[in-house]
């Protein structure tokens, strides 16, 4: 899999991790959970920020597909698709039980998630929260693909 540039400076640990997983509402959580399934799909041995952005797509496709309403299974696709041509397509995989890591584009995008849903004072992380997280994070495989396909818009405030 090919990785951008680890990010962001300052604190990554693990116990900043588990608060912002803690954080999470119902629908982060679902997107979180389908990013371990994509990277299962995928036989990856971490959970990476293009698992993010597909288990997002999954759960809440808008802030990429507010443009083409309607094509929301097309956008997903080409996501995909093109994920795939960075990453390998290996198929369909076994579920297999195993601890999955996150890489530190990822877990760089669940702790500033968290973080900016505190600083607005959001009793939890939200989906909207990752997908600001995610657009912001530069250099990660999730950013670069949505730029690849003239998907990631203006930069949200």
């Amino acid at each position: 899999m090919v990785a951008g540039p680890p990010l962001p400076q300052g604190d990554n640990s693990v116990r900043r991790l588990a608060e912002a997983l803690e954080s999470l509402d119902a629908d982060a959580k679902r997107t979180v959970a389908l990013a371990h399934g994509e990277a299962f799909r995928y036989a990856s041995d971490v959970i990476s920020s293009a698992h993010l952005l597909l288990g997002l797509m999954a759960v809440d496709p808008a802030p990429v597909t507010a443009e083409m309403p309607g094509h929301e299974q097309l956008l997903s696709e080409r996501i995909r698709i093109q994920l795939e041509l960075y990453m390998g397509a290996w198929g369909q995989s076994p579920a297999r039980i195993v601890h999955l890591a996150y890489t530190p584009h990822a877990r760089a995008i669940l702790i500033n998630a968290a973080a900016h849903a505190q600083q607005v004072q959001s009793a939890s992380t939200t989906p909207a929260h990752l997908w600001l997280a995610l657009r912001t994070a530069e250099g990660c495989l999730a950013t670069r693909t949505l730029k690849a396909l003239h998907l990631l818009g203006a930069q949200p405030s």
